[in-house]
Protein backbone atom coordinates (compact mmCIF):
# COMPACT_ATOMS: atom_id res chain seq x y z
CA UNK A 1 0.00 0.00 0.00
CA UNK A 2 2.80 2.40 0.78
CA UNK A 3 4.28 1.79 -2.66
CA UNK A 4 1.05 2.84 -4.39
CA UNK A 5 0.82 6.04 -2.34
CA UNK A 6 4.44 6.87 -3.07
CA UNK A 7 3.96 6.18 -6.75
CA UNK A 8 0.96 8.47 -6.83
CA UNK A 9 2.87 11.18 -4.98
CA UNK A 10 5.88 10.75 -7.23
CA UNK A 11 3.70 11.01 -10.32
CA UNK A 12 2.10 14.23 -9.09
CA UNK A 13 5.52 15.78 -8.38
CA UNK A 14 6.81 14.75 -11.81
CA UNK A 15 3.69 16.12 -13.47
CA UNK A 16 4.09 19.40 -11.61
CA UNK A 17 7.76 19.77 -12.64
CA UNK A 18 6.96 18.80 -16.22
CA UNK A 19 4.13 21.34 -16.37
CA UNK A 20 6.39 24.06 -14.96
CA UNK A 21 8.98 23.39 -17.67
CA UNK A 22 6.26 23.38 -20.35
CA UNK A 23 4.83 26.67 -19.10
CA UNK A 24 8.29 28.23 -19.04
CA UNK A 25 9.00 27.11 -22.63
CA UNK A 26 5.61 28.42 -23.75
CA UNK A 27 6.08 31.76 -21.99
CA UNK A 28 9.58 32.23 -23.39
CA UNK A 29 8.42 31.48 -26.94
CA UNK A 30 5.25 33.51 -26.72
CA UNK A 31 7.08 36.56 -25.38
CA UNK A 32 9.56 36.77 -28.26
CA UNK A 33 9.49 40.17 -29.94
CA UNK A 34 11.68 40.50 -33.00
CA UNK A 35 11.15 44.22 -33.50
CA UNK A 36 11.95 45.04 -29.89
CA UNK A 37 15.07 42.89 -29.97
CA UNK A 38 16.14 44.50 -33.26
CA UNK A 39 16.00 47.92 -31.69
CA UNK A 40 18.32 46.73 -28.93
CA UNK A 41 20.94 45.15 -31.19
CA UNK A 42 22.78 47.64 -33.37
CA UNK A 43 24.42 44.92 -35.47
CA UNK A 44 21.06 43.57 -36.60
CA UNK A 45 19.80 47.06 -37.42
CA UNK A 46 22.70 47.55 -39.81
CA UNK A 47 22.11 44.26 -41.64
CA UNK A 48 19.30 43.47 -44.00
CA UNK A 49 17.78 40.65 -41.93
CA UNK A 50 14.45 39.14 -42.76
CA UNK A 51 12.08 39.27 -39.75
CA UNK A 52 10.97 35.69 -40.45
CA UNK A 53 14.56 34.50 -40.34
CA UNK A 54 15.26 36.45 -37.16
CA UNK A 55 12.10 35.08 -35.52
CA UNK A 56 13.19 31.56 -36.41
CA UNK A 57 16.65 32.15 -34.90
CA UNK A 58 15.12 33.53 -31.72
CA UNK A 59 12.78 30.55 -31.48
CA UNK A 60 15.73 28.16 -31.92
CA UNK A 61 17.72 30.00 -29.24
CA UNK A 62 14.90 29.55 -26.73
CA UNK A 63 14.63 25.83 -27.43
CA UNK A 64 18.42 25.45 -27.35
CA UNK A 65 18.58 26.93 -23.84
CA UNK A 66 16.24 24.19 -22.61
CA UNK A 67 18.18 21.54 -24.50
CA UNK A 68 21.34 22.71 -22.73
CA UNK A 69 19.70 21.76 -19.42
CA UNK A 70 18.66 18.40 -20.88
CA UNK A 71 22.22 17.70 -22.02
CA UNK A 72 23.60 18.68 -18.62
CA UNK A 73 21.32 16.11 -16.97
CA UNK A 74 22.47 13.49 -19.45
CA UNK A 75 26.13 14.36 -18.94
CA UNK A 76 25.63 13.83 -15.21
CA UNK A 77 23.88 10.46 -15.69
CA UNK A 78 20.50 11.83 -14.65
CA UNK A 79 18.44 10.09 -17.32
CA UNK A 80 15.15 10.47 -15.47
CA UNK A 81 15.65 14.23 -15.07
CA UNK A 82 16.63 14.51 -18.74
CA UNK A 83 13.48 12.64 -19.71
CA UNK A 84 11.29 14.95 -17.62
CA UNK A 85 13.08 17.96 -19.14
CA UNK A 86 12.47 16.60 -22.64
CA UNK A 87 8.79 15.97 -21.93
CA UNK A 88 8.41 19.49 -20.56
CA UNK A 89 10.04 21.00 -23.64
CA UNK A 90 7.74 18.97 -25.89
CA UNK A 91 4.64 20.06 -23.99
CA UNK A 92 5.77 23.67 -24.17
CA UNK A 93 6.31 23.50 -27.92
CA UNK A 94 2.96 21.83 -28.39
CA UNK A 95 1.21 24.41 -26.23
CA UNK A 96 2.87 27.18 -28.22
CA UNK A 97 1.61 25.60 -31.43
CA UNK A 98 -1.95 25.55 -30.14
CA UNK A 99 -2.30 28.51 -27.77
CA UNK A 100 0.21 31.16 -28.78
CA UNK A 101 -0.82 34.78 -28.72
CA UNK A 102 2.31 35.87 -30.56
CA UNK A 103 1.18 36.50 -34.14
CA UNK A 104 4.78 36.95 -35.25
CA UNK A 105 5.05 33.19 -35.63
CA UNK A 106 1.99 32.86 -37.81
CA UNK A 107 4.24 33.60 -40.75
CA UNK A 108 7.67 32.69 -39.38
CA UNK A 109 10.09 30.14 -40.79
CA UNK A 110 9.65 27.59 -38.07
CA UNK A 111 7.90 24.28 -37.74
CA UNK A 112 6.79 23.14 -34.30
CA UNK A 113 6.43 19.57 -35.47
CA UNK A 114 9.98 19.55 -36.82
CA UNK A 115 11.24 21.13 -33.59
CA UNK A 116 9.42 18.53 -31.53
CA UNK A 117 11.13 15.78 -33.52
CA UNK A 118 14.53 17.45 -33.08
CA UNK A 119 14.07 17.66 -29.31
CA UNK A 120 13.23 13.95 -29.15
CA UNK A 121 16.22 13.08 -31.33
CA UNK A 122 18.53 15.15 -29.13
CA UNK A 123 17.19 13.40 -26.04
CA UNK A 124 17.59 9.97 -27.65
CA UNK A 125 21.29 10.65 -28.36
CA UNK A 126 22.07 10.85 -24.66
CA UNK A 127 19.47 8.47 -23.24
CA UNK A 128 21.05 5.42 -21.61
CA UNK A 129 17.94 3.91 -20.04
CA UNK A 130 15.81 1.76 -22.40
CA UNK A 131 12.81 2.10 -20.04
CA UNK A 132 12.72 5.79 -20.83
CA UNK A 133 12.27 5.07 -24.54
CA UNK A 134 9.00 3.31 -23.76
CA UNK A 135 7.94 6.09 -21.41
CA UNK A 136 8.68 8.73 -24.02
CA UNK A 137 6.79 6.82 -26.71
CA UNK A 138 3.79 6.52 -24.39
CA UNK A 139 4.02 10.21 -23.45
CA UNK A 140 4.14 11.35 -27.07
CA UNK A 141 1.26 9.05 -28.02
CA UNK A 142 -0.92 10.35 -25.19
CA UNK A 143 -0.07 14.04 -25.55
CA UNK A 144 0.61 14.56 -29.26
CA UNK A 145 -1.17 11.72 -31.07
CA UNK A 146 -1.21 13.55 -34.40
CA UNK A 147 2.59 13.84 -34.27
CA UNK A 148 3.36 10.43 -32.78
CA UNK A 149 3.72 8.54 -36.03
CA UNK A 150 6.39 10.88 -37.36
CA UNK A 151 8.46 10.94 -34.18
CA UNK A 152 9.12 7.21 -33.98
Amino acid sequence: MTKNIFSSYEKSVITQVLDEIAESVFDDLDSLDVESDWEEVEEIQQKDVDPEEQASRMYDDVIESYLDVLREYQNNSRDDSATIQCMGILKGIYKFENERMNDLFDWGQYDNHKNLKQVIEEWRKGNTDPRNLKEMDKFVMENFPEWHEDTY
